[in-house]
């Protein structure tokens, strides 16, 4: 079976063909097969991934997508009401699960952006962010917000050193 990605490279070479309709029929097609929308003017660069054939994801006609990016299921990489511009992911960034990568922002080489975390802001080379609205938590980043820190976990029960059912001593 064919995934959103290679159906959607049929669409963009079917449009610089200047064949008008089939890319709107790929375009369904891919809706039809993935739930997703790719627009057919959204650029990706070689190695780029799209985990599960592109399984819910949504991406701005002007997004730039660069090389070897894994994006996962039900991705958005989309505009703000208030920006005229779409995201450009740079190379080797990996997107996780549900995230959404809003307006007309930068992800920087090798960023790692975390499940369901909301990216309203540039993210730096080689930086780690999640949380919604998304945070630096690991990696390079110029700006003073980026500054990693880590929260500790806390467990309901990490007073008493038992496990949930009370049973044996986990210390």
């Amino acid at each position: 079976m064919f995934d959103a990605l290679e159906i959607h490279r049929w669409a963009q070479t079917a449009r610089r063909c200047g064949i008008p309709l089939v890319p709107r029929l790929l375009r369904k097609l891919i809706q039809l097969t993935a739930a997703a929308y790719v627009g057919t003017e959204a650029s990706f660069g070689p190695d780029c991934e799209l985990a599960y054939g592109g399984l819910g994801i949504v991406v701005h006609p002007k997004s730039r997508i660069g090389a070897r990016v894994l994006v996962g299921p039900h991705v958005t990489i989309g505009g703000r009401s208030h920006s005229h511009g779409a995201p450009i992911i740079e190379d080797d960034v990996q997107i996780g699960a549900g995230a959404c990568i809003l307006g007309d922002i930068r992800v920087g080489r090798g960023a790692r952006i975390g499940a369901n975390a909301v990216v309203l802001h540039d993210v730096p080379a080689g930086a780690t962010v999640v949380g919604v609205p998304s945070r630096v938590v690991e990696g390079s980043g110029d700006a003073p917000s980026s500054q990693s820190h880590r929260v500790p976990i806390h467990f309901e029960d990490e007073g008493d050193g038992r496990d949930r059912k009370g049973g044996r001593d986990l210390s």
